[in-house]
């Protein structure tokens, strides 16, 4: 009878198991899971899908398809004299301000940080920018460099410097270059918010130690603070690098991509190449060929970080 106990122990928890795994509340989660699957469904997986199948697909003015054309969308892409220069501005577009952004809103969270007079003003005045529309503040920079009535040439005359009437956005490297400062701005409250908020969880502790200890301000940012902020910083670059790979309302608004498509990114470009000219395959095999770039990139970064921070 006692070699029997465990058996009759084993029978009941697994008849316990099976009577929990039917009991109707089990799967109460999953059916509060449902609508936000319906809608990520919806709005990303379909989309994602049907893009590219339309990659390998031919279609009318309408945006109807007529058929299947293999990889014929993407060969006709591949032959596009203007898809390298578009491949080249989308990189320095992202690299540029990814790089500069990121030091800037460091910077700016440590300030943050500390306690001085004014502090929630200053707050507010650094995390502004991100919660008015892109395209408003936009608008706004467009204006500034306008040459005959934007405040950009009166300031630099001020400065000394006359550039009455220069056309900044109608200049292809004063044109990427003021888009990219713009889209500095615009990425620096975001970064700041999170790197803000990585640095309010260290502990004061520790850094209390650490000066107790003897240890400097810079050995305290340079062995201890950005140490701790390595996975939040890693997570915002990844962020960041996808959101401005993909950001349109910029360039769009100030340079439409121009002027010669000297300021399209791969985004405002696809928006060209499929809702102006109407070539609906190559703006699906293009969304295809960015969707497969991001993702890879995506993979990659996130296994090159991931090994302490994720």
């Amino acid at each position: 009878m006692a070699g029997a106990e465990p058996h009759l122990e084993f029978a009941a928890s697994s008849t316990a198991r099976r009577q929990t795994r039917l009991r109707p509340e089990a799967g109460v989660p999953y059916l509060l899971l449902l609508p936000t699957m319906v809608l990520v469904a919806g709005v990303l997986v379909v989309p994602v899908l049907r893009t590219l199948v339309g990659a390998f697909q031919s279609f009318n003015e309408l945006g109807q398809t007529t058929g299947l054309t293999g990889l014929a969308n993407f060969r006709a892409l591949f032959d596009d004299p203007v898809l390298p220069g578009v491949l080249r501005q989308t990189a320095i577009w992202t690299v540029a301000i990814t790089a500069i952004a990121t030091p800037i809103s460091v910077g700016l969270a440590l300030a943050l940080n500390s306690r001085f007079p004014g502090r929630a003003l200053a707050r507010a005045i650094v995390f502004a920018p991100w919660a008015i529309s892109f395209v408003f503040v936009a608008i706004i920079w467009r204006f500034i460099f306008d040459p005959f009535y934007g405040y950009f040439n009166d300031l630099l005359s001020w400065f000394g410097i006359h550039t009455t009437g220069t056309p900044w956005l109608g200049k292809p490297h004063s044109a990427l270059i003021a888009v990219i400062w713009v889209g500095i701005q615009l990425t620096i409250p975001f970064t700041t918010i999170v790197t803000l908020a990585g640095l309010q969880s260290i502990p004061e502790d520790v850094v209390d130690a650490a000066r107790i200890d003897g240890a400097g301000g810079w050995a305290i940012l340079k062995d201890m603070i950005l140490p701790l902020l390595r996975p939040i910083l890693a997570v915002a670059t990844l962020v960041n690098i996808i959101y401005i790979f993909n950001s349109f309302p910029i360039v769009w608004v100030m340079t439409g991509g121009g002027p010669v498509n000297s300021t399209d990114t791969v985004v405002t470009y696809l928006y060209k190449v499929a809702f102006q000219n109407n070539q609906f395959g190559e703006g699906a095999a293009l969304s295809a060929l960015s969707f497969l770039v991001l993702m890879v990139f995506s993979v990659l970064y996130v296994r090159a970080t991931s090994r302490e921070e994720f």
